[in-house]
């Protein structure tokens, strides 16, 4: 079921020194859901090669953070303006996200620069079961 539909970044980043984060105030919804997907909407590209990485962590107490799969959930997919990227975060073991859940970004390539909109979308299925059973019927749909 349909728990959220937000739009958890909307900023200029550029640079590859640079992590940046979706806003502390969607840590708690992110963290409502058995499923998450991200859409990127990248806009004004530039640079050489741009790409992105977009990363979901999560937390028992907000400040300590840990990777939710050992691999990006959107990892370093070439950024091309007015493109949608999409990427589905669940556990790999299937267990629920800790309480709050954030989402790091990381540009690469050279002198990257977007304006970048992220979204995301929650599902609550009730079971660890269901969340697979839904992050499936995603992934049939791309």
């Amino acid at each position: 079921m349909l728990a959220f539909n937000k739009l958890v970044f909307d900023n200029t980043i550029s640079g590859t020194a640079g992590t940046w984060y979706s806003p502390c105030v969607y840590d708690e919804v992110l963290g409502s859901a058995d499923l998450i997907i991200l859409m990127v909407h990248p806009m004004g590209v530039s640079g050489t090669s741009p790409t992105i990485t977009c990363r979901l962590e999560h937390s028992a107490d907000g400040r300590k953070w840990n990777q939710v799969n050992a691999t990006a959930e959107i990892n370093a997919q070439a950024l091309v303006t007015d493109s949608a990227i999409g990427g589905t975060g669940v556990a790999e073991t299937i267990t629920p996200y800790l309480r709050f859940v954030r989402v790091k970004i990381t540009l690469g390539g050279t002198s990257p620069s977007t304006r970048l909109k992220i979204y995301a979308t929650g599902r609550v299925s009730g079971s660890a079961r269901g969340a697979l059973s839904a992050l499936r019927s995603y992934g049939a749909q791309m």
